[in-house]
């Protein structure tokens, strides 16, 4: 009797009792065991992986915003390339119009 351990179950039908061995207990309640564990750690994985996901969207949300920073000054700086270029060929005609006029180009 020392190895066993008896379940008894009472319903209107009457009271049942059942014998279970010892090794059948600790496997049992080395099966719970490793089942709470299991879904402890799940719950834990899973905090840990949305605490990630979280920092990495925040992350991702200011490199948009640096992007689109980057983007308008890249817009203006062409921008302005642009501006820059337009004068230096005004500013090349010009000199082209004197240097005829001074009979240095033929």
């Amino acid at each position: 009797m020392k190895n066993k351990l008896t379940i008894t179950v009472s319903d209107i039908n009457g009271t049942k009792h059942y014998e279970v061995h010892q090794a059948v207990k600790k496997f049992i309640v080395y099966f719970l065991l490793f089942i709470v564990l299991v879904v402890g750690g799940s719950f834990y994985l899973i905090n840990f992986l949305m605490n990630e996901v979280e920092t990495i969207e925040k992350k991702k949300e200011l490199i948009a915003q640096e992007e689109a920073k980057l983007r308008e000054e890249k817009r203006i700086l062409q921008e302005e390339i642009a501006k820059k270029t337009e004068e230096f060929e005004n500013i090349r005609d010009k000199v082209e119009d004197i240097e005829e006029l001074i009979g240095l180009r033929p």
